[in-house]
């Protein structure tokens, strides 16, 4: 009979289809499908989906840089600030450009907009989309924000096309802007965690970073917030999936390997044959941080 060794943790393992090991560090077997470790639960089945990390993000010259992308029919994220997040500040960005061209604001995005919580705003057009000024988002919880581009009856600009915004899988209060947002954002590279290179950075964790490059549903979205619980997202066929921590690269490599000197986030979104998507794994800039804490 073949022994199963142990191992420590499984970025010592062998990344090779079928190989298991028993890692003492979560006191679990796990086995390699092939394209991510699978840890096999007491009744014998198993489970590819773990959240064990988040990344940190300081807030001062933290971001992170995404390449290969298409134009945005939908983004999803759980964020955790390091304080809580109301109109009246400019609290950063969850998802920009190196452009003028960007949205995702969080609080009053300063020359643009005045006591707005969350902001979706395209340069290139000249609509945009903003939720109440009476909201908030707190620093000691997670909490799911997504947005959608909607082709018909927006929020943006109802009974035109532009972009929804949700909280906690909720559409939230939203202030229509001056026109319609046309078509979806398209940009080729991304900035998460800052609207431009060292401009509005957000500060605290960030995970489950998802991106559409086609037209996502209301139930989609709740699918994404999943009661609280962020969950697998590949049956939403995400273009863009970075896990922020968890993941390897398909050949063993586990998020934080320095390439070109700055550590990894794989995109772990797959195609129609189940490949992970490749040329647009994100790099950590200037320093953030692998956290254990997640939305759970």
């Amino acid at each position: 009979m073949a022994s199963i060794d142990t191992i420590a943790d499984r970025s010592t393992g062998s990344a090779v289809a079928g190989k298991a090991y028993f890692e003492t560090s979560t006191n679990k077997f796990i086995v390699y499908n092939g394209s991510s470790w699978v840890e096999i639960d007491s009744d014998g089945t198993g489970s590819a989906y773990m959240n064990e990390y988040a990344v940190l993000f300081d807030g001062t010259n933290d971001y992170m840089t995404l390449s290969g992308l298409s134009s945005c029919y939908a983004f999803s994220c759980w964020i955790k600030p390091d304080s809580t997040i109301t109109s009246s500040g400019n609290a950063g960005n969850l998802l920009g450009a190196n452009s003028t061209s960007w949205f995702g604001g969080l609080g009053s995005v300063t020359g643009d907009f005045t006591n707005e919580l969350i902001t979706v705003r395209p340069y290139s057009q000249g609509g945009f989309a903003y939720t109440s000024s009476s909201d908030s988002i707190p620093s000691g919880s997670w909490t799911h924000i997504a947005i959608r581009w909607e082709a018909s009856n927006s929020q943006t600009n109802p009974g035109n096309a532009g972009y929804d915004i949700f909280k906690n899988g909720i559409k939230v209060g939203n202030a229509a802007g001056s026109a319609a947002i046309s078509s979806p954002l398209t940009f080729s590279t991304g900035i998460i965690g800052a609207r431009q290179t060292a401009y509005a950075l957000f500060n605290g964790k960030i995970d489950e970073v998802a991106f559409w490059a086609s037209s996502v549903s209301e139930s989609d979205i709740a699918t994404m917030y999943n009661s609280g619980v962020p969950g697998d997202l590949t049956s939403l066929s995400p273009y863009g999936w970075w896990r922020m921590g968890d993941g390897d690269d398909g050949s063993g490599n586990p998020d934080g390997t320095l390439v070109g000197g700055n550590p990894q986030v794989y995109n772990m979104a797959t195609d129609s044959s189940g490949n992970r998507i490749t040329g647009n794994d994100g790099a950590l800039i200037n320093g953030p941080t692998f956290s254990s804490d997640v939305p759970s």
